[in-house]
């Protein structure tokens, strides 16, 4: 049972840095090119993301996403695809 919830949540833990890695380095890849990061791009990110792990639970049925992933993501588009929800990122016009 410890050994389970240890593996739960080094597993967490990386993929959560592993995010913050690769959205900070995708990011600074964005404001190099003068890509600008809309409140609707990050939902839409959001939201592709969120059809994918529903697609991997449809097509696997042994991976299982937490509540909560759901109704974070869920939280996160309604907020930026909510007319003039959410604030620009630093860098954009």
């Amino acid at each position: 049972m410890l050994n389970e919830l240890k593996t739960i949540l080094l597993t967490n833990t990386v993929s959560f840095v592993l995010g913050l890695i690769i959205g900070l380095w995708l990011r600074g890849w964005m404001l190099k090119r003068n890509i600008k990061i809309t409140p609707r791009w990050i939902s839409g990110v959001v939201t592709v993301v969120w059809a994918l792990i529903v697609i991997a639970e449809l097509v696997n049925p042994a991976y299982q996403t937490s509540p909560l992933i759901h109704g974070l993501m869920g939280v996160i588009a309604a907020y930026f695809f909510k007319s003039g929800g959410g604030e620009k990122v630093e860098g954009t016009n």
